[in-house]
């Protein structure tokens, strides 16, 4: 019916689960770590909410939205004195998307359907239609740079028992 079903495999939320971490195998990294199982984990979840982009919507309301997204804005609206605001956060606006069919919220691959319709009528389509520019952190660049040395003694077999 739409990608977002791809992103749930018959047995468990991988395809969603590698969209939100930061790493699809921890150990790989870190000897003997593991992704801390939260609601992404809960079968109850799944019961609860069979479809797969309303379930979806909930694992993001739930976990990236306050742990990821606003914590960024906060902190970055902070280092700068900034008061700010999350209007799309109304509880009016978030009520009404819970209640849209999922062929609002995503066609042909594409999320956001019903809010890219209102944005074409007032905004022109190249501001809608760029690509996403995020908050990400260049840590990647960090760690392999000038903090090399400081993460592989964080790292090392001396510190890191085996």
């Amino acid at each position: 019916m739409y990608k977002a079903a791809g992103l749930f495999s018959a047995g468990g939320e991988s395809g969603y689960r590698s969209l939100v971490s930061a790493w699809d195998t921890p150990e790989a990294i870190v000897r003997h770590a593991q992704e801390a199982k939260g609601p992404i984990f809960d079968p109850e979840i799944a019961r609860a909410l069979p479809d797969p982009l309303d379930r979806m919507q909930y694992l993001d309301t739930i976990t990236y939205l306050p742990d990821d997204i606003l914590t960024k804005v906060d902190r970055a609206s902070m280092a700068v004195a900034l008061e700010v605001r999350v209007p799309i956060l109304d509880h009016r606006l978030v009520e009404f998307s819970w209640r849209l069919p999922s062929r609002f919220k995503m066609r042909h691959g594409k999320g956001k359907w019903l809010l890219r319709q209102v944005l074409y009528r007032h905004v022109p389509k190249e501001l809608v239609e760029r690509p996403k520019t995020g908050f990400a952190v260049p840590i990647g660049s960090w760690l392999r740079g000038p903090l090399r040395g400081w993460a592989e003694e964080l790292l090392s077999d001396n510190v890191i028992p085996a």
